[in-house]
């Protein structure tokens, strides 16, 4: 639930900035809002406890382009302290926005309205923040800086770096790639309407980028800044996602806002009807593939709704059915790394605040308990189905079932 609302308020915000960029059209900016609350990428965020942490990073990213694009039309200094504030939330929210800092000094440094020494003042605070924030991990609290994915640390690969940039931008596109168990379904095995419209989208991308620049004469080299401003943006919010061990979609997302407001920037800019059409045309092949892949996720096949699914069902079956009382059962679970890292040993259990510890006892198979008198309950993963049974009843003697 939380969650949720904390999105309601970044769509707020999505659409609050649209309506600037896009020359205050509602019709672009509930469109654009209704993109980003819909897309794939937003299935972490919304369905995982910790996807609020990703939300809230969101949401300061959102709220640090609108104060940049403030400061790029007034130069205000009000604008400049805020940027500065809100990116050091930022980088102690999540370190990989470390790469912002890049935009935001080049930001400050090409502003038409500071002076070369509020210039450098300006541009020292955010470089001694990342230099404090670095500090802090890796000298006070010794828990490393810039470290991976499952607390792998990072190594350079060119080849696995081009992989994964292609991959994100394939997926910007509209194309969904990547392993099934952290993106979904591969584009090449869905349906026929989902291959068309994903191409579709990417025509549709690449397309309105090019004519923009080629066609809008007016103040062409504006223009051409906003675009190639928003390329370096997603280039940067792209690249801590391509540096560790795997891509996941919700490091994506932050991109995508960018890209979103790119469209917002560019159908606020061009003819009206060609403007409305494409803005249609876009929404609809973007819901109607969303969807597709939501029901496609929602029948376990991502690894992190599979591992919900599974803690569920054990929860179900062992605290919530015997609350304090489950100390009286043994707890076996047949072994599968699938599984067991979901358990992740006695952690599951702690966050119950169980007056007894109560442990997970891991077996090579069911001959190791098969006709056991004992109250216990043995779980094992289907690894068919994707998803963990109660097999209890299949296993053990009937007076060891309560």
């Amino acid at each position: 639930m939380t969650n949720i609302l904390f999105n309601y308020i970044i769509v707020i915000s999505i659409y609050s900035l649209t309506r600037r960029i896009s020359k205050c059209s509602a019709l672009i900016a509930f469109c654009i809002s209704l993109l980003y609350i819909t897309s794939r990428f937003s299935f972490y965020n919304i369905l995982q406890l910790n996807g609020l942490m990703e939300a809230i990073c969101l949401l300061i990213i959102i709220l640090i382009l609108n104060y940049s694009f403030s400061f790029y039309q007034t130069g205000k200094h009000n604008s400049a302290y805020m940027i500065i504030i809100l990116f050091l939330i930022l980088i102690f929210t999540h370190e990989r926005f470390i790469a912002l800092l890049p935009f935001i000094v080049l930001l400050i440094s090409f502003s038409k309205n500071l002076v070369k020494r509020k210039k450098i003042y300006f541009c020292s605070i955010p470089i001694i923040f990342v230099i404090f924030n670095i500090f802090i991990k890796d000298i006070v609290f010794q828990t490393g800086f810039m470290v991976g994915t499952g607390g792998t640390n990072i190594t350079f690969s060119f080849y696995y770096i081009f992989i994964f940039t292609a991959c994100g931008i394939l997926n910007l596109l509209g194309l969904n790639v990547g392993p099934p168990y952290l993106n979904g379904e591969y584009i090449q095995n869905s349906k026929l309407y989902v291959q068309l419209f994903s191409f579709f989208i990417s025509l549709i991308t690449v397309g309105l980028i090019i004519f923009f620049i080629r066609n809008n004469k007016l103040d062409k080299r504006s223009n051409l800044m906003a675009v190639l401003t928003a390329i370096f943006l997603i280039s940067l919010l792209l690249l801590p996602a391509v540096l560790t061990i795997r891509l996941e979609l919700r490091w994506v997302y932050a991109p995508f806002i960018v890209l979103l407001l790119l469209f917002a920037y560019i159908f606020g800019r061009i003819e009206k009807k060609l403007s409305y059409l494409a803005l249609i045309l876009l929404t609809v092949f973007s819901l109607a593939n969303n969807l597709y892949y939501k029901d496609y996720n929602n029948n376990s096949r991502v690894f992190f709704i599979r591992s919900q699914e599974a803690a569920e069902v054990v929860y179900d079956d062992t605290v919530k059915r015997y609350g304090e009382n489950i100390t009286d059962y043994k707890i076996y679970v047949i072994k599968n790394s699938d599984f067991e890292w979901i358990l992740l040993g006695e952690t599951f259990f702690k966050q119950f605040e169980l007056k007894k510890k109560v442990t997970f006892n891991y077996v090579d198979n069911i001959q190791d308990i098969e006709n056991s008198t004992e109250h216990a309950i043995i779980f094992r993963f289907n690894d068919d189905t994707k998803k963990v049974e109660n097999i209890s009843k299949l296993i053990l003697k009937q007076e060891a079932i309560k």
